[in-house]
């Protein structure tokens, strides 16, 4: 499918999905790379993410004053702690329990697109179910299992690297 044809709201998933996969990657990068910097450019990068998701959620629905004003303000103060404190105090207390909130929530999806929703599409469940489960199991181990915390960070970042590829594809080969 052409970039072009895309609708405003499959274009937005797809330009959601390319900044959470840059975020991704640079969590992934930071156990690589000792850079005290890579926590101001993650920091910013989330500041980003935030400014923009605001900016769509004004432009689409006219107010700031939603769910989605809400949350994009929290994703922006998310991002000022990153460049105040550093990232491994951040890391250490939040992206365990992010982690495992994110994988309930997106096993419940599963289960809510196959039997609520009645999509019939085996691929998609088992492919939101498969997300789930590794990401709550992910951030159990690395909140419960000593040793797996010096690891959160690319953990995380892998499993924004994969939900934001899912985001991408579905954005782009979906039917209608």
């Amino acid at each position: 499918m052409n970039i072009k044809n895309l609708s405003k709201d499959r274009l937005g998933s797809v330009v959601w999905g390319c900044i959470v996969l840059v975020i991704g990657i640079l969590f992934c990068c930071s156990l690589s790379f000792a850079i005290t910097g890579l926590s101001y450019l993650i920091g910013i990068s989330i500041i980003a993410a935030g400014l923009i998701w605001a900016a769509t959620t004004g432009i689409q629905r006219k107010s700031l004053i939603t769910a989605s004003g809400f949350l994009s303000t929290t994703l922006m103060a998310f991002g000022i702690m990153f460049i105040m404190r550093r990232l491994a105090s951040i890391v250490v207390d939040f992206i365990p329990w992010f982690m495992i909130s994110a994988g309930v929530f997106i096993i419940i999806d599963a289960f809510l697109l196959k039997f609520a929703r009645n999509d019939n599409s085996l691929a998609k469940f088992i492919t939101e179910l498969v997300i789930g489960v590794v990401s709550a199991t992910l951030g159990f181990l690395v909140k419960f299992v000593n040793g797996w915390d010096k690891f959160s960070a690319t953990v995380l970042g892998a499993i924004l690297v994969i939900y934001a590829l899912y985001t991408i594809f579905i954005a782009i080969f979906k039917k209608d």
